[in-house]
């Protein structure tokens, strides 16, 4: 059976984590595993890092085949390993995100000249035979 980590909290409440098996605590708290703890952590912080993307080129964004055409070149650079699969997700969702932003900005302006034509034709400013 399972027994929880030993370890107390600076505000009195008890670590919920269950103790490693041979140990009263758990991988964290464990004062043996403390070299073991700061190498694991190196580690996920090496793994953590991100190149800079702010280093990348400026792409050109104004109509929907320019997103096609960067969708495009990022699944080849995913691929290739050249950019890691998460930075292209957030690149992919941003994309989705302007594609819906500019359609919607092209509802509104085929909206906007609907209703101009139609208080045209309530004040008779214009006449539809």
């Amino acid at each position: 059976m399972a027994i929880q980590c030993k370890f107390v909290k600076d505000d009195g409440t008890q670590c919920g984590a269950y103790a490693m098996n041979g140990s009263d605590y758990c991988f964290a708290h464990d004062p043996e595993k403390k070299e073991e703890k700061a190498l694991a952590s190196k580690r996920g912080g090496l793994n953590r890092r991100q190149p800079n993307l702010l280093s990348l080129k400026k792409v050109r964004m104004n109509e929907a085949k320019d997103i096609k055409r960067l969708m495009g070149k990022l699944i080849n650079e995913v691929r290739q390993g050249d950019i890691d699969a998460r930075d292209a997700s957030c690149i992919g969702y941003l994309a989705g995100v302007f594609l819906r932003a500019d359609e919607i900005s092209g509802l509104e302006s085929r909206l906007e000249k609907i209703e101009y034509i139609i208080s045209k034709l309530i004040t008779g400013d214009i006449r539809y035979e």
